[in-house]
């Protein structure tokens, strides 16, 4: 017993940060645009620097990339602040804070797009690293939320959304009819 609990609250034991996306828009449609936000879970830990990249895949080009802005950071010093290469599906950055922070749902950057066409954008973060701040530059374990976000056309969407409140009132109205049969005949 002892024994498990020295080895649940040991330093080397302890929680990976992890990086994962925040949208503006669940259900984007075409001709949206959508604010993403890239954040840090801490675990508790007082970090100072993060690095990394944002691949965004996504095969159909259903989406471009309108700014990146680090203006809500909660990094204040970048070496190398957000940028997507020339093919515009990997964000690298590099940016710290003096002091670090500690944060459940710490703003990296946001990323702002405009939505062209039906599709699926994927967005994983790639090589994220995250450094404590204890004057040792020790590295944290960091992982990556993948997120998933499925592009439909307004018409789609909508019609899919017609579907199923009309599927929902009709099941409602079968219901209600076999509840009256039953209690009328029940006696």
């Amino acid at each position: 017993m002892i024994i498990t609990i020295v080895i649940l609250f040991s330093p080397a034991f302890s929680f990976a940060s992890t990086v994962h996306f925040d949208s503006d828009n669940a259900h984007p449609t075409i001709g949206d645009t959508v604010t993403i936000t890239v954040k840090l879970d801490t675990e508790g830990k007082q970090i100072n620097l993060v690095e990394g990249n944002i691949n965004l895949n996504t095969y159909d080009h259903s989406y471009e990339i309108k700014e990146i802005t680090s203006d809500d950071s909660v990094l204040s010093l970048w070496a190398n602040k957000p940028l997507f290469s020339k093919e515009g599906d990997v964000i690298s950055f590099t940016g710290g804070e003096p002091g670090g922070f500690n944060s459940r749902s710490a703003s990296l950057f946001k990323i702002v797009l405009s939505i062209k066409k039906e599709g699926t954008l994927v967005m994983s973060p790639q090589n994220i690293t995250a450094y404590i701040n204890d004057g040792k530059g020790t590295v944290d374990t960091v992982i990556g939320e993948t997120k998933t976000i499925k592009i439909h056309s307004s018409e789609t969407f909508f019609y899919s959304n017609d579907v199923l409140m009309l599927s929902i009132l009709l099941l409602s109205v079968v219901l209600y009819g076999v509840v009256t049969f039953f209690l009328k005949n029940k006696k």
